[in-house]
């Protein structure tokens, strides 16, 4: 059990021993405990509707391989379609990589309720992940400046707006197409496909600590106690620094 690393669309890291946090709910962990299964969403639900698009200058470069006889307009249409497509088939497992715990991821992920944050090393996320799994780092580029890489189907979805820098996203994708080639008569645009899926975890490599909001009661705390306990992992649990009272 180990994720792919070595792919080129996803880069790596400059150490494999950084930290990356992982928001969620408190009923997203619980599931989490008991499935020994991390959900991965499906990348056209995640909330940004550019998730697998391409850059302006893209798209332009892709009408100059037409134009230049490089390739057919047959086979730019392929190209488009893929490319469309591969948001529904792609699932997602977005976490972020910081040494401390921020404010806003708190904000952004955590929810209006209790939740809490997953704290790993990348090298322990990569371990426990399975082997259909890629993950590397996200890069962020100006979509109305700048091109991506466009030799696999796989760089738009590792490729973000500026805009969302701030996320510092470590990203693992699964990639699951329904059955059928383009060619084949089929059209997979009306193929329905999961709203995501639950991947085999080995949450024993996976955890580090697991560190309660800064607004937990004292209930939420006895409810992780109670699923760290379950899993013989109590010892992990800590509450958030951003809780500390302060001092003048």
């Amino acid at each position: 059990m180990a994720a792919v690393l070595d792919h080129d669309s996803f880069p790596q890291p400059d150490t494999s021993i950084c930290k990356v946090w992982r928001y969620l709910t408190l009923p997203r962990f619980a599931s989490l405990v008991h499935d020994k299964a991390l959900y991965f969403a499906r990348a056209d639900r995640l909330g940004d509707p550019f998730e697998g698009s391409l850059p302006h200058l893209n798209v332009v470069q892709r009408r100059q391989l037409v134009e230049s006889g490089q390739f057919t307009e047959g086979a730019v249409r392929e190209w488009e379609q893929l490319t469309a497509l591969m948001p529904r088939w792609s699932y997602v497992s977005c976490w972020h990589r910081s040494e401390h715990e921020s404010t806003a991821m708190w904000e952004l992920y955590g929810g209006k309720g209790p939740s809490v944050a997953l704290v790993t090393r990348y090298r322990d996320l990569a371990a426990a992940l399975p082997g259909d799994v890629m993950l590397g780092e996200v890069a962020y580029v100006d979509y109305r400046e700048d091109a991506i890489p466009n030799t696999n189907a796989f760089y738009p979805l590792m490729h973000k707006r500026v805009a969302y820098r701030h996320e510092r996203e470590v990203r693992a994708i699964l990639f699951r197409p329904p059955p059928g080639e383009p060619g084949d008569g089929v059209d997979l645009s009306k193929v329905s496909t999961p709203h995501g899926h639950r991947v085999g975890t080995d949450i024993r490599r996976l955890l580090r600590r697991v560190v309660l909001c800064p607004s937990a009661s004292l209930q939420d705390l006895e409810t992780v106690e109670r699923l760290l306990a379950s899993v013989d992992l109590s010892p992990l649990l800590e509450r958030s620094a951003l809780a500390d009272e302060p001092h003048f």
